[in-house]
């Protein structure tokens, strides 16, 4: 068994891992997580086959450890521990951050727990399967168009920048940036509120996500129009998000709009735990890699 440095050429096999577990992953993001962050990204390899790996996405002052998965085959042999020690040793050699998170699996809150993360809360998954009609029935076309929300590009950059920076008191600018050229952004007319959603590439199945998704005081009736106006946009296919459990906000619009919790998982932290404030975070940035 080898642990060695990601390379572009096993992203193909990192997907089909993620994949054979029934992970919600978007070959897109591999991609700019793999071109933004190469050093914390690892692979384990056995005969030439890619068999386990671990991603690094790091922002100002933390970091988020995501897809690290290990073939069923190769499993009980340390190859998860190994893949964890290594993301963990690249980012402890950085004096700079100082929270490091993830999402695991109930199952594996354990191994976890033996680098020193601990519980923050849980997350829950959302699902929407498939969209028929408008958000409500008692909302007709022109209600629609006149609701709080509106799409925007590039020239509402620094009011998201700045709304996802006093949610998670960090700067995620480096990501940040690419996703709101790579997602579509709805906010709201005031620098409040921003909701973004993309096609997961990669999938079997037509499928998007949405997030990240915040309101700067998680105000319902706003995050309820930026998820009307994103759910206009999306049309028939099958919807999934992850949510905080403390996010009460969240939960409400979400089962008033047809979506249902299909699973959970642990957000867990190591080194300080920093203000960070879920009930304006209605949905993370993605689903498992980067927080």
């Amino acid at each position: 068994m080898n642990i060695r440095r990601m390379v572009p050429d096993d992203l193909e096999e990192v997907l089909s891992l993620a994949l054979a577990e029934g992970w919600v992953s978007d070959m897109c993001e591999l991609s700019l997580i793999l071109r933004s962050y190469p050093e914390g990204c690892s692979t384990a390899v056995s005969e030439c086959q890619v068999v386990g790996c671990v991603m690094v996405t790091r922002y100002e002052h933390s970091a988020w450890i995501g897809n690290l998965i290990v073939d069923r085959h190769y499993r009980m042999r340390g190859v998860g521990t190994e893949l964890l020690q290594t993301a963990m040793v690249y980012l402890d050699n950085d004096s700079t951050i100082t929270s490091i998170y993830l999402n695991a699996a109930p199952t594996a809150t354990r191994l976890y727990e033996r680098f020193g993360f601990v519980t923050v809360c849980n997350v829950f998954r959302w699902k929407k399967n498939g969209i028929s009609g408008s958000f409500s029935s008692s909302r007709n076309a022109a209600q629609l168009a006149a609701s709080s929300s509106q799409e925007t590009g590039m020239c509402r950059r620094e009011d998201i920048l700045w709304l996802d920076s006093q949610c998670w008191g960090d700067c995620r600018s480096v990501v940040l940036k690419q996703l709101i050229k790579e997602r579509s952004c709805i906010t709201s007319k005031d620098p409040t509120a921003f909701l973004m959603y993309y096609k997961i590439s990669g999938m079997p199945e037509s499928l998007y996500a949405i997030g990240p998704w915040e309101v700067e005081n998680g105000g319902q009736e706003i995050a309820s129009g930026l998820l009307e106006r994103a759910l206009s946009q999306i049309g028939d296919a099958a919807v999934v998000l992850d949510v905080p459990a403390q996010n009460d906000a969240a939960c409400d619009v979400l089962q008033a709009a047809g979506f249902m919790v299909v699973g959970r998982t642990v957000f867990m932290c190591h080194k300080k735990v920093p203000d960070i404030r879920f009930g304006n975070v209605l949905a993370f940035l993605s689903m498992g890699s980067m927080g």
